[in-house]
Order: structure tokens, then C-alpha cells, then sequence
């Protein structure tokens, strides 16, 4: 009998990881860091595709990555595209972003599953990096989050930090007026009370939690602008010549955290400080080690960073559950 992978549509993945999910992958997603950390975890190198424009100025490419987890069930093969910002002007506007998830067996070596989620299992797992790292390193209490951007990521990272943080005052910054203000009706439909201001530096005179979300090859957040005390989660600078921390802020910070050294090393916030010898590797701690230290006393004014460049542990988390709740769905039909 031929072997035939199960597929799976962005609505059926969506039905599934609701927000009745949303604690159980975070802690999920922590254990992958963890079990990252005990060298329990393959990674393939990661591949970057693009940019593909030659006439736009848009930062347009595919990111592959993979792995698996040591005794597990599944390895992972992750495409992701993005940064096709051209695309909102189409006469018909598409997203920006794309991708998909192909699940194998490890014992078989059988595709299992190919899950075409738009780059829903992305946002979803990135925004529980983003969560664990507040969890263990941000500040207990808080009056507001900054968050700088108003893409998906800007609501993802907020829908789970809502599981861990106890505050529902935003100030956003965005650079296009319209679709900043869609960003707000979409955060305040979550809960949070939004203000809008018009420059990064009045909202960093604000927050004490401050998430970074653009897809900037610039820095947008500079040092001057925090506050001591200050917990920041950059994720935009997942690729090449992305960035959006002043790399002095970075030398800055009490302690800085990345998802996975050597691959912040080669991109993120932190390559940038090291190649202008502002900090060295040894300066970095692994999310992984500090999910197994757990969270430990913060002083008050620390600075705390949390590079975030996606890690396909994180994919091989994300996809094995949503295919285990999926055929759990499946077999029920």
C-alpha cells in the first residue's frame, strides 16, 4: 500500500493551536531551548535564499532551517519567505510572508505530514521565545510595553505574552500612519489599552519592556533612549544585514541572551557588536542555559537583551505538535 503524507491547510492548522494552547507551547518551545542546551538537539546549517529583487529595495528572501530532537518522533524541514513588502501594493496585496513545515519520521524516514501554514507555525513559535525569555529575564512589573512595528509579529509576540505578563498598556510605534493604527484596533481587540506616539525615543522613555518587530537594516532603538531596568526582545534582525538595536546598547546590556550563540554570532543584534568589538562571545548566554537556570534575581537597573533569530528547534516543536492535536483531530472525524 503506497505511503500518502497527511496535508493540512493555515485554517485546519489554526483550529487546532488556539489560544487555549498558547501556555502549553511556550513551555513547549522551553523545553526544545532546554533540551537544546544538553546538546539533545541536530541542526542543520541554516540556508538563506535572496534577496531576489533587483529593482525594489525590499529585503525579499527564503529562509530554510531543520532538525531534530534526539528519542524523538519527527525531524523538520522549514521553508519560510518574507519581506515582500511589494506585495501590499499588488492590485490584489498578498501577505509579505509565506512558508510551510514537512514532517518525517525518524524511524521511517516517511514524510508524515506537510503543513502549509503560511507562516502561521512561525509567528506562533517565534512569540513564544519572545514569551519565555520575558518570563525569565524582564522585569516583574511593568507599566507599559513598547512595541516597535506593526506587522504580524507585533501581534503574535503580544497574544503570548498575555500568558506571562501581567501588564495591558501598550505604546506602539509605527512608521505608516494607516497601518499603524489597524495594529492598534487588533491589540486593543486582545485586551491592552494602546498609545500611539511618533518616535522610538518617546516610547523607550516609557517602557520598561520593549519588543523590536521591524525588518530595519538600520539601528532603530538606540542606547541613549533606555531606561535602566529596561527588558528588550529584538526580533527582526533574523537574516543577514538586518538590525535594529544600537549595537552600543548591546554593549550596554547586564546580560545579553540569544536564542543560539553561533547562529547570533553570523546574524542578529549580537553579530553586529561583535564585529565592531564592542562585546565578545563569552558575554552571551544561550536561552537554553537560562531556561535551565531558570530565572534567577534581576536587579533593578539591569539591561537585559533577548537576540531572537529563530532556531529550528523551535520548528520541530511547533510542527510535532500541531501534528499530534491535528490527528488527534483527524481520528475523531
Amino acid at each position: 500500500m503506497a505511503h500518502s503524507p497527511k496535508l493540512y491547510t493555515l485554517n485546519q492548522i489554526k483550529q487546532c493551536l488556539t489560544e487555549d494552547t498558547f501556555q502549553t507551547i511556550i513551555q513547549e518551545i522551553a523545553n526544545g531551548f532546554a533540551l537544546l542546551s544538553k546538546n539533545q538537539v541536530a541542526l542543520a546549517p541554516v540556508v538563506h535564499l535572496g534577496p531576489f529583487s533587483t529593482t525594489t529595495n525590499q529585503l525579499d528572501d527564503a529562509c530554510i532551517k531543520s532538525g531534530f530532537i534526539q528519542s524523538q518522533e519527527h525531524f523538520v524541514i522549514k521553508i519560510a519567505t518574507g519581506g515582500f513588502k511589494t506585495n501590499l501594493s499588488l492590485p490584489t496585496p498578498l501577505p509579505t510572508a509565506d512558508g510551510l513545515m514537512v514532517v518525517f519520521s525518524q524511524t521511517t524516514g516517511m514524510c508524515e505530514g506537510l503543513l502549509l501554514d503560511q507562516g502561521y507555525l512561525t509567528d506562533l513559535r517565534t512569540a513564544a521565545a519572545g514569551a519565555v525569555a520575558a518570563q525569565l529575564l524582564a522585569p516583574k512589573d511593568i507599566e507599559h510595553i513598547g512595541i516597535i512595528g506593526t506587522g504580524i509579529q507585533a501581534r503574535f509576540q503580544l497574544r503570548l505574552l498575555k500568558q506571562v505578563c501581567r501588564c495591558r498598556s501598550v505604546v506602539l510605534f509605527g512608521r505608516n500612519q494607516s497601518r499603524t493604527a489597524l495594529c492598534q484596533k487588533d491589540i486593543e481587540e486582545m485586551g491592552f489599552t494602546v498609545e500611539i506616539v511618533s518616535n522610538i525615543q518617546t516610547l523607550a522613555s516609557k517602557c520598561h519592556l520593549i519588543i523590536t518587530t521591524t525588518s530595519s537594516t538600520l539601528p532603530l532603538l538606540m542606547s541613549d533612549w533606555v531606561l535602566s531596568g529596561t527588558h528588550i526582545t529584538a526580533v527582526g534582525a533574523d537574516g543577514l544585514g538586518k538590525q535594529e538595536l544600537d549595537p552600543v546598547l548591546v554593549q550596554r546590556a547586564n546580560r545579553i541572551v540569544c536564542d543560539e550563540i553561533s547562529q547570533c554570532i553570523s546574524f542578529g543584534e549580537v553579530s553586529h557588536a561583535i564585529k565592531l568589538d564592542l562585546i565578545n562571545v563569552e558575554q552571551v548566554e544561550a536561552l537554553g542555559d537560562v531556561v535551565r537556570q531558570g530565572r534567577t534575581k534581576r536587579k533593578k537597573n539591569d539591561i537585559t537583551i533577548f537576540d531572537s533569530t529563530g532556531v529550528a528547534v523551535q520548528d520541530v516543536v511547533i510542527a510535532s505538535m500541531a501534528m499530534k492535536l491535528l490527528n488527534g483531530v483527524r481520528s475523531k472525524m
